[in-house]
């Protein structure tokens, strides 16, 4: 019974981004008055799990919300994401020093906010620098200046790592792997009270992420899981199943009134 149940609830709801089942992420999300309409399949209910870029491309491609919600698509589509991050891993022959923790921060000389050493920290990262030498290197930064040419992130993450760990001058790189992205949620001031709740007033839609108002106090990772348990727990109640307990820290300290 419980694998009928199961088997049937794979088929009706519709996530965006972390599905239940295997299909094409949509690119715009429709409504024929009853049902959402997703890559041409029909759903009862639906829950926007992208990120905020996303997510506003979904809802700005979607006559649907434009025309029949245009208060929800205004708010949606003028949700703003943090400027660009960027992170770069390498495998070199050198190793930095001893007795320094596994993660730094760093005061960025342009760019460089943090430096991961994976190999004191990670199995096979440890595995490989055995067999090989070395060292494998996490170099982070979280809000590239927008001035600052794509072009140039790779060899200024490098000269500044130099910079913090000078033992390591004359390094070679082994194999690199760069990424520059702009999909972050924006945490910046006066942001929150324009945030949008997991339930919507687009009737049986709902959102997950870390960038939705949630009820209890949770941040990046832990948040987007959080509103995704609201999110389907508001399905749930409607339709008779059991909710799923969601634990958080008490809202109010032991000697608030």
């Amino acid at each position: 019974m419980e694998q009928q149940q199961e088997k049937s609830l794979e088929r009706k709801y519709a996530f965006s981004s972390v599905p239940m089942y295997e299909h094409k992420t949509p690119e715009f999300i429709e409504n024929n008055g009853e049902q959402f309409i997703i890559n041409d399949e029909r759903f009862d209910y639906a829950i926007i799990a992208s990120d905020v870029k996303g997510t506003k491309s979904i809802v700005q491609n979607s006559d649907y919300f434009k025309n029949e919600h245009p208060d929800f698509y205004n708010q949606m589509t003028n949700l703003k994401q943090s400027q660009r991050y960027s992170v770069l891993r390498i495998w070199i022959d050198k190793d930095i020093r001893q007795g320094v923790p596994f993660f730094i921060f760093t005061d960025a000389l342009k760019i460089l906010d943090s430096v991961t050493v994976y190999h004191r920290m990670e199995k096979s990262s440890e595995e490989w620098v055995k067999k090989n030498g070395g060292g494998i290197f996490e170099l982070h930064s979280y809000a590239v200046p927008d001035d600052f040419p794509e072009t140039e992130i790779r060899n200024q993450f490098l000269k500044e790592f130099e910079e913090y760990f000078p033992e390591i001058k004359g390094y070679k790189v082994k194999y690199e792997y760069l990424q520059v992205k702009d999909d972050f949620t924006a945490f910046h001031t006066n942001l929150y009270k324009t945030r949008p709740q997991v339930k919507t007033d687009v009737e049986n839609l709902f959102l997950a992420g870390d960038w939705v108002k949630l009820p209890s106090p949770a941040m990046l990772m832990e948040a987007a899981t959080t509103s995704a348990l609201y999110a389907a727990n508001l399905i749930f109640n409607k339709e008779g199943l059991k909710k799923e307990p969601i634990l958080s820290v008490p809202l109010k300290g032991v000697i608030a009134r």
